[in-house]
Protein backbone atom coordinates (compact mmCIF):
# COMPACT_ATOMS: atom_id res chain seq x y z
CA UNK A 1 0.00 0.00 0.00
CA UNK A 2 1.23 3.48 -0.83
CA UNK A 3 -1.04 5.65 1.30
CA UNK A 4 -0.44 6.90 4.79
CA UNK A 5 -4.00 5.95 5.69
CA UNK A 6 -4.13 2.94 3.38
CA UNK A 7 -7.44 1.44 4.37
CA UNK A 8 -7.59 -2.08 5.67
CA UNK A 9 -9.94 -4.19 3.60
CA UNK A 10 -12.34 -4.67 6.44
CA UNK A 11 -15.77 -5.37 7.62
CA UNK A 12 -16.54 -3.52 10.79
CA UNK A 13 -19.42 -2.92 13.17
CA UNK A 14 -19.42 0.77 14.07
CA UNK A 15 -22.69 1.21 15.89
CA UNK A 16 -24.68 2.36 18.86
CA UNK A 17 -26.94 -0.11 20.69
CA UNK A 18 -29.63 -1.34 18.35
CA UNK A 19 -27.54 -1.20 15.19
CA UNK A 20 -25.10 -3.25 13.20
CA UNK A 21 -23.09 -2.46 10.10
CA UNK A 22 -20.70 -4.14 7.77
CA UNK A 23 -18.76 -2.74 4.88
CA UNK A 24 -18.99 -5.83 2.76
CA UNK A 25 -15.25 -6.37 2.42
CA UNK A 26 -13.08 -8.91 4.21
CA UNK A 27 -12.98 -9.09 8.03
CA UNK A 28 -10.67 -6.92 10.02
CA UNK A 29 -7.52 -6.81 12.10
CA UNK A 30 -9.42 -4.35 14.28
CA UNK A 31 -12.97 -4.06 15.52
CA UNK A 32 -15.03 -1.36 17.21
CA UNK A 33 -17.94 -2.07 19.53
CA UNK A 34 -21.05 -0.15 20.60
CA UNK A 35 -19.60 0.24 24.10
CA UNK A 36 -16.70 2.31 22.77
CA UNK A 37 -14.17 -0.56 22.88
CA UNK A 38 -11.59 -1.06 20.11
CA UNK A 39 -9.87 -4.44 19.70
CA UNK A 40 -6.58 -4.69 17.81
CA UNK A 41 -4.65 -7.65 16.45
CA UNK A 42 -0.90 -7.06 16.43
CA UNK A 43 1.84 -9.49 15.48
CA UNK A 44 5.33 -10.08 16.87
CA UNK A 45 7.97 -9.35 14.27
CA UNK A 46 10.29 -12.14 15.41
CA UNK A 47 8.07 -15.11 16.25
CA UNK A 48 4.92 -14.19 14.28
CA UNK A 49 2.62 -14.71 17.28
CA UNK A 50 -0.67 -12.84 16.91
CA UNK A 51 -1.64 -10.82 19.97
CA UNK A 52 -4.87 -9.22 21.11
CA UNK A 53 -5.12 -5.80 22.72
CA UNK A 54 -8.34 -4.07 23.76
CA UNK A 55 -8.67 -0.33 24.24
CA UNK A 56 -11.44 0.66 26.63
CA UNK A 57 -13.92 3.53 26.24
CA UNK A 58 -11.57 5.70 28.32
CA UNK A 59 -8.55 4.96 26.13
CA UNK A 60 -6.92 2.53 28.58
CA UNK A 61 -5.01 -0.20 26.76
CA UNK A 62 -5.08 -3.79 28.01
CA UNK A 63 -2.03 -5.97 28.21
CA UNK A 64 -1.03 -7.74 25.00
CA UNK A 65 -2.31 -11.34 25.07
CA UNK A 66 -1.02 -14.05 22.70
CA UNK A 67 -3.86 -15.52 20.65
CA UNK A 68 -2.32 -17.88 18.13
CA UNK A 69 0.78 -18.59 16.11
CA UNK A 70 1.10 -19.84 12.57
CA UNK A 71 -1.83 -17.84 11.20
CA UNK A 72 -1.29 -14.86 8.95
CA UNK A 73 -4.93 -13.80 9.02
CA UNK A 74 -6.50 -13.60 12.49
CA UNK A 75 -9.57 -11.35 12.57
CA UNK A 76 -11.45 -9.77 15.46
CA UNK A 77 -14.91 -8.47 16.31
CA UNK A 78 -16.21 -6.63 19.38
CA UNK A 79 -19.65 -6.95 20.97
CA UNK A 80 -21.76 -4.15 22.45
CA UNK A 81 -20.60 -5.06 25.98
CA UNK A 82 -16.90 -5.11 25.11
CA UNK A 83 -16.55 -8.88 24.72
CA UNK A 84 -14.35 -10.01 21.84
CA UNK A 85 -14.06 -12.93 19.42
CA UNK A 86 -10.84 -13.66 17.54
CA UNK A 87 -11.11 -16.05 14.58
CA UNK A 88 -8.31 -17.59 12.50
CA UNK A 89 -7.57 -20.25 9.88
CA UNK A 90 -5.03 -22.94 10.75
CA UNK A 91 -3.94 -23.93 7.22
CA UNK A 92 -5.68 -27.31 7.53
CA UNK A 93 -9.16 -26.19 6.37
CA UNK A 94 -10.22 -25.41 9.94
CA UNK A 95 -11.44 -22.23 11.62
CA UNK A 96 -10.74 -21.56 15.29
CA UNK A 97 -12.00 -18.93 17.71
CA UNK A 98 -11.13 -17.58 21.13
CA UNK A 99 -13.68 -15.65 23.17
CA UNK A 100 -12.65 -12.86 25.55
CA UNK A 101 -15.30 -11.93 28.08
CA UNK A 102 -16.32 -8.36 28.81
CA UNK A 103 -14.41 -8.78 32.08
CA UNK A 104 -11.23 -9.43 30.11
CA UNK A 105 -10.82 -13.22 30.46
CA UNK A 106 -9.48 -14.81 27.26
CA UNK A 107 -10.73 -18.37 26.76
CA UNK A 108 -9.06 -21.39 25.17
CA UNK A 109 -9.13 -22.07 21.40
CA UNK A 110 -12.36 -23.65 20.13
CA UNK A 111 -12.94 -25.34 16.77
CA UNK A 112 -15.55 -23.36 14.83
CA UNK A 113 -15.60 -25.01 11.39
CA UNK A 114 -13.94 -27.75 9.34
CA UNK A 115 -13.63 -28.29 5.59
CA UNK A 116 -13.35 -24.55 5.07
CA UNK A 117 -12.51 -22.87 1.78
CA UNK A 118 -10.23 -20.12 3.02
CA UNK A 119 -9.96 -16.59 1.74
CA UNK A 120 -9.71 -13.33 3.64
CA UNK A 121 -13.04 -12.29 2.13
CA UNK A 122 -14.70 -15.66 2.77
CA UNK A 123 -15.32 -15.55 6.52
CA UNK A 124 -17.35 -13.32 8.82
CA UNK A 125 -17.94 -13.18 12.56
CA UNK A 126 -20.12 -10.88 14.67
CA UNK A 127 -21.41 -10.63 18.26
CA UNK A 128 -24.81 -9.60 19.61
CA UNK A 129 -25.60 -8.01 22.98
CA UNK A 130 -26.09 -11.39 24.67
CA UNK A 131 -22.56 -12.48 23.78
CA UNK A 132 -23.70 -14.88 21.04
CA UNK A 133 -21.28 -15.07 18.13
CA UNK A 134 -22.33 -15.80 14.55
CA UNK A 135 -19.59 -17.38 12.40
CA UNK A 136 -19.91 -17.57 8.60
CA UNK A 137 -17.61 -19.59 6.34
CA UNK A 138 -17.58 -21.19 2.88
CA UNK A 139 -17.65 -24.97 2.32
CA UNK A 140 -16.65 -26.30 -1.13
CA UNK A 141 -19.13 -28.67 -2.77
CA UNK A 142 -17.25 -29.10 -6.07
CA UNK A 143 -14.32 -27.61 -7.94
CA UNK A 144 -16.02 -24.20 -8.31
CA UNK A 145 -19.15 -24.38 -6.16
CA UNK A 146 -19.46 -23.68 -2.45
CA UNK A 147 -22.17 -23.44 0.20
CA UNK A 148 -22.33 -20.93 3.02
CA UNK A 149 -22.11 -22.41 6.51
CA UNK A 150 -23.33 -20.66 9.66
CA UNK A 151 -22.73 -21.58 13.30
CA UNK A 152 -23.50 -19.72 16.50
CA UNK A 153 -21.76 -19.83 19.86
CA UNK A 154 -23.45 -18.69 23.06
CA UNK A 155 -21.66 -16.70 25.73
CA UNK A 156 -21.31 -19.89 27.78
CA UNK A 157 -19.57 -21.69 24.91
CA UNK A 158 -22.42 -23.82 23.50
CA UNK A 159 -22.13 -24.24 19.73
CA UNK A 160 -25.08 -24.79 17.41
CA UNK A 161 -25.14 -27.42 14.71
CA UNK A 162 -23.93 -25.97 11.38
CA UNK A 163 -26.63 -24.51 9.15
CA UNK A 164 -25.88 -24.86 5.44
CA UNK A 165 -27.22 -22.19 3.12
CA UNK A 166 -27.05 -23.33 -0.53
CA UNK A 167 -24.61 -21.27 -2.54
CA UNK A 168 -23.41 -21.67 -6.10
CA UNK A 169 -20.43 -21.08 -8.36
CA UNK A 170 -17.68 -18.67 -7.33
CA UNK A 171 -19.31 -17.76 -4.02
CA UNK A 172 -17.42 -14.78 -2.65
CA UNK A 173 -17.42 -12.00 -0.08
CA UNK A 174 -20.21 -12.82 2.39
CA UNK A 175 -21.30 -9.68 4.25
CA UNK A 176 -22.85 -10.05 7.70
CA UNK A 177 -24.67 -7.61 9.98
CA UNK A 178 -25.80 -8.85 13.41
CA UNK A 179 -27.80 -6.47 15.59
CA UNK A 180 -27.70 -6.39 19.41
CA UNK A 181 -31.04 -8.27 19.65
CA UNK A 182 -29.65 -11.08 17.48
CA UNK A 183 -31.37 -10.33 14.18
CA UNK A 184 -29.09 -10.57 11.17
CA UNK A 185 -28.68 -9.92 7.45
CA UNK A 186 -26.31 -12.08 5.39
CA UNK A 187 -25.57 -11.55 1.69
CA UNK A 188 -22.94 -12.78 -0.75
CA UNK A 189 -21.96 -12.59 -4.41
CA UNK A 190 -21.92 -15.61 -6.71
CA UNK A 191 -21.96 -16.44 -10.41
CA UNK A 192 -25.44 -16.73 -11.86
CA UNK A 193 -26.41 -20.08 -13.36
CA UNK A 194 -28.57 -18.28 -15.93
CA UNK A 195 -26.00 -15.98 -17.52
CA UNK A 196 -22.29 -15.16 -17.38
CA UNK A 197 -22.63 -12.49 -14.71
CA UNK A 198 -22.73 -12.24 -10.94
CA UNK A 199 -25.71 -11.93 -8.62
CA UNK A 200 -26.21 -11.23 -4.92
CA UNK A 201 -28.21 -13.67 -2.82
CA UNK A 202 -28.73 -13.82 0.89
CA UNK A 203 -30.82 -14.53 3.93
CA UNK A 204 -32.10 -12.90 7.10
CA UNK A 205 -32.52 -14.04 10.69
CA UNK A 206 -35.28 -12.77 12.97
CA UNK A 207 -34.62 -11.82 16.61
CA UNK A 208 -34.63 -14.96 18.74
CA UNK A 209 -34.52 -17.30 15.74
CA UNK A 210 -32.03 -20.16 15.80
CA UNK A 211 -31.46 -20.26 12.04
CA UNK A 212 -31.49 -18.11 8.93
CA UNK A 213 -34.46 -18.08 6.54
CA UNK A 214 -34.25 -19.71 3.08
CA UNK A 215 -31.89 -18.03 0.63
CA UNK A 216 -33.39 -15.56 -1.86
CA UNK A 217 -32.01 -13.52 -4.75
CA UNK A 218 -31.45 -9.89 -3.76
CA UNK A 219 -29.75 -8.52 -6.89
CA UNK A 220 -30.16 -10.19 -10.27
CA UNK A 221 -27.47 -10.99 -12.81
CA UNK A 222 -28.57 -8.22 -15.18
CA UNK A 223 -26.98 -5.81 -12.67
CA UNK A 224 -23.75 -7.88 -12.54
CA UNK A 225 -23.17 -6.53 -9.00
CA UNK A 226 -19.92 -6.34 -7.10
CA UNK A 227 -19.41 -7.33 -3.48
CA UNK A 228 -22.34 -6.55 -1.16
CA UNK A 229 -22.44 -4.26 1.86
CA UNK A 230 -25.07 -4.75 4.56
CA UNK A 231 -26.32 -2.99 7.68
CA UNK A 232 -29.28 -3.48 10.02
CA UNK A 233 -30.74 -2.39 13.35
CA UNK A 234 -32.94 -3.79 16.11
CA UNK A 235 -35.95 -1.89 14.74
CA UNK A 236 -35.92 -3.97 11.55
CA UNK A 237 -34.38 -1.52 9.10
CA UNK A 238 -31.77 -3.03 6.78
CA UNK A 239 -29.87 -2.28 3.59
CA UNK A 240 -27.98 -4.25 0.96
CA UNK A 241 -25.66 -2.12 -1.19
CA UNK A 242 -23.42 -2.86 -4.17
CA UNK A 243 -21.49 -1.37 -7.09
CA UNK A 244 -22.37 -1.88 -10.76
CA UNK A 245 -20.23 -1.23 -13.81
CA UNK A 246 -21.47 -0.42 -17.31
CA UNK A 247 -20.01 -1.58 -20.63
CA UNK A 248 -17.78 1.50 -20.70
CA UNK A 249 -16.46 0.57 -17.21
CA UNK A 250 -18.26 3.42 -15.46
CA UNK A 251 -19.13 2.53 -11.87
CA UNK A 252 -22.30 3.40 -9.96
CA UNK A 253 -23.57 2.65 -6.45
CA UNK A 254 -26.95 1.08 -5.69
CA UNK A 255 -28.92 -0.23 -2.71
CA UNK A 256 -32.12 -1.94 -1.63
CA UNK A 257 -33.62 -0.79 1.67
CA UNK A 258 -35.91 -2.59 4.12
CA UNK A 259 -38.25 -0.86 6.56
CA UNK A 260 -39.55 -2.55 9.73
CA UNK A 261 -42.11 -5.26 8.99
CA UNK A 262 -41.53 -5.10 5.24
CA UNK A 263 -39.36 -6.75 2.60
CA UNK A 264 -36.54 -5.15 0.67
CA UNK A 265 -37.69 -2.42 -1.70
CA UNK A 266 -36.60 -1.82 -5.31
CA UNK A 267 -33.02 -0.99 -6.23
CA UNK A 268 -32.07 2.69 -5.94
CA UNK A 269 -29.07 4.45 -7.48
CA UNK A 270 -27.24 6.43 -4.80
CA UNK A 271 -24.35 8.35 -6.36
CA UNK A 272 -24.45 11.60 -8.34
CA UNK A 273 -20.85 11.87 -9.54
CA UNK A 274 -19.75 9.29 -12.12
CA UNK A 275 -17.40 6.42 -11.38
CA UNK A 276 -18.07 5.84 -7.70
CA UNK A 277 -17.76 2.54 -5.78
CA UNK A 278 -19.16 1.39 -2.45
CA UNK A 279 -21.18 1.82 -0.39
CA UNK A 280 -19.96 2.00 3.17
CA UNK A 281 -22.99 2.12 5.47
CA UNK A 282 -24.23 2.13 9.05
CA UNK A 283 -27.76 2.01 10.50
CA UNK A 284 -28.85 4.00 13.55
CA UNK A 285 -31.36 2.66 16.09
CA UNK A 286 -34.10 5.05 14.88
CA UNK A 287 -33.85 3.90 11.26
CA UNK A 288 -31.58 6.61 9.86
CA UNK A 289 -28.69 5.35 7.74
CA UNK A 290 -25.47 7.02 6.62
CA UNK A 291 -23.97 5.85 3.33
CA UNK A 292 -20.78 6.84 1.52
CA UNK A 293 -18.84 5.88 -1.61
CA UNK A 294 -15.51 6.77 -3.20
CA UNK A 295 -13.58 7.43 -6.39
CA UNK A 296 -9.95 6.84 -5.44
CA UNK A 297 -8.64 7.71 -8.89
CA UNK A 298 -9.89 11.28 -8.43
CA UNK A 299 -9.62 11.25 -4.62
CA UNK A 300 -13.22 12.20 -3.97
CA UNK A 301 -16.04 10.84 -1.85
CA UNK A 302 -19.80 11.37 -1.69
CA UNK A 303 -22.53 10.35 0.69
CA UNK A 304 -26.15 10.73 1.65
CA UNK A 305 -28.53 9.96 4.50
CA UNK A 306 -31.54 7.68 4.46
CA UNK A 307 -34.11 9.07 6.91
CA UNK A 308 -36.16 6.87 9.24
CA UNK A 309 -39.18 7.53 7.01
CA UNK A 310 -37.33 5.91 4.11
CA UNK A 311 -36.70 9.17 2.26
CA UNK A 312 -33.19 9.73 0.90
CA UNK A 313 -31.46 13.01 1.62
CA UNK A 314 -29.41 14.97 -0.92
CA UNK A 315 -26.07 13.72 -2.21
CA UNK A 316 -23.09 15.61 -0.77
CA UNK A 317 -19.54 15.47 -2.10
CA UNK A 318 -17.64 15.93 1.16
CA UNK A 319 -14.04 15.67 -0.01
CA UNK A 320 -11.92 15.90 -3.15
CA UNK A 321 -8.69 15.31 -1.23
CA UNK A 322 -9.25 11.70 -0.16
CA UNK A 323 -6.24 9.76 1.05
CA UNK A 324 -5.34 7.06 -1.46
CA UNK A 325 -7.06 3.74 -0.54
CA UNK A 326 -8.67 5.31 2.54
CA UNK A 327 -11.82 3.64 3.78
CA UNK A 328 -14.91 5.63 4.74
CA UNK A 329 -16.26 5.18 8.26
CA UNK A 330 -20.02 5.80 8.63
CA UNK A 331 -20.67 6.23 12.36
CA UNK A 332 -23.91 5.78 14.31
CA UNK A 333 -23.28 8.81 16.52
CA UNK A 334 -25.75 11.66 17.03
CA UNK A 335 -27.88 11.92 13.90
CA UNK A 336 -25.21 9.95 12.05
CA UNK A 337 -21.81 10.96 10.71
CA UNK A 338 -19.10 9.83 8.32
CA UNK A 339 -15.33 9.93 8.87
CA UNK A 340 -12.43 9.65 6.43
CA UNK A 341 -8.78 10.57 5.88
CA UNK A 342 -7.66 13.45 3.66
CA UNK A 343 -4.20 13.72 2.13
CA UNK A 344 -1.78 16.63 2.33
CA UNK A 345 1.97 16.57 1.63
CA UNK A 346 3.53 14.65 4.51
CA UNK A 347 0.40 14.85 6.67
CA UNK A 348 -2.78 12.80 6.90
CA UNK A 349 -5.89 14.47 8.33
CA UNK A 350 -8.77 12.55 9.88
CA UNK A 351 -12.07 14.35 9.36
CA UNK A 352 -15.71 13.82 10.29
CA UNK A 353 -18.88 15.21 8.72
CA UNK A 354 -22.06 15.15 10.77
CA UNK A 355 -25.62 15.19 9.44
CA UNK A 356 -28.69 17.36 10.03
CA UNK A 357 -32.21 16.35 11.02
CA UNK A 358 -33.31 16.81 7.40
CA UNK A 359 -30.57 14.49 6.12
CA UNK A 360 -27.93 16.92 4.84
CA UNK A 361 -24.25 16.05 5.30
CA UNK A 362 -22.40 19.01 6.81
CA UNK A 363 -18.89 20.28 6.10
CA UNK A 364 -16.13 18.09 7.51
CA UNK A 365 -14.35 18.95 10.75
CA UNK A 366 -10.80 17.95 11.69
CA UNK A 367 -10.41 15.15 14.25
CA UNK A 368 -6.60 14.97 14.29
CA UNK A 369 -3.54 14.93 12.04
CA UNK A 370 -0.88 12.27 11.61
CA UNK A 371 2.56 12.62 10.02
CA UNK A 372 4.15 9.97 7.82
CA UNK A 373 2.80 6.64 6.56
CA UNK A 374 0.34 4.76 8.78
CA UNK A 375 -1.83 1.67 8.23
CA UNK A 376 -4.96 3.67 8.98
CA UNK A 377 -7.35 4.62 11.79
CA UNK A 378 -9.80 2.57 13.86
CA UNK A 379 -13.14 3.83 15.18
CA UNK A 380 -15.75 2.85 17.75
CA UNK A 381 -18.97 4.46 18.94
CA UNK A 382 -20.17 4.20 22.52
CA UNK A 383 -22.50 5.99 24.92
CA UNK A 384 -19.96 8.83 25.25
CA UNK A 385 -19.72 9.31 21.49
CA UNK A 386 -17.17 8.35 18.85
CA UNK A 387 -13.53 7.50 19.62
CA UNK A 388 -10.63 6.65 17.36
CA UNK A 389 -7.15 5.22 17.29
CA UNK A 390 -5.45 7.56 14.83
CA UNK A 391 -2.72 5.08 13.96
CA UNK A 392 -3.35 1.33 14.17
CA UNK A 393 -0.34 -0.37 15.81
CA UNK A 394 1.17 -3.29 13.93
CA UNK A 395 3.53 -4.52 16.64
CA UNK A 396 2.61 -5.01 20.32
CA UNK A 397 5.22 -2.41 21.28
CA UNK A 398 4.08 0.23 18.78
CA UNK A 399 2.80 3.49 20.29
CA UNK A 400 -0.76 4.52 19.56
CA UNK A 401 -2.80 7.69 19.81
CA UNK A 402 -6.35 7.35 21.08
CA UNK A 403 -8.59 10.38 20.59
CA UNK A 404 -12.14 11.28 21.45
CA UNK A 405 -13.88 12.54 18.33
CA UNK A 406 -15.07 16.13 18.87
Amino acid sequence: MHARFAGLVVATALALPGTAAAQGDSPSEWGGGAGGHIALITQDQDDGIARLQVIGPDGARSASEPVTSGSAHPIVTVGPRGDVVVLWYDGDRQLWVRYRTAAGVLGAPELAATGVEWSEAGVQVALDAAGTATVVSLTPTSNLDADVRVRTRTESGVWSEPQTLPGGENVYAPALAVTPNGSAVLAWRQLSRRRNATEIVGSTRAPGAATFAPVSRLVGARHDPGEPSVAANDRGDAVVGWTESTKDSTFSVHARFRSPGKGFGPATKLNRTRDMAGPYVTALPNGRMVLGWTDHMRRRAEGRVRLASGKLGPVRKFTEDLEQNSELFPLAVGRGAIAWADRDPGVGTLRIARTTASGRILKGETITRVRGWTPGPAFAVGPQGAVAVAVIPRLPTDPFRWVRVP
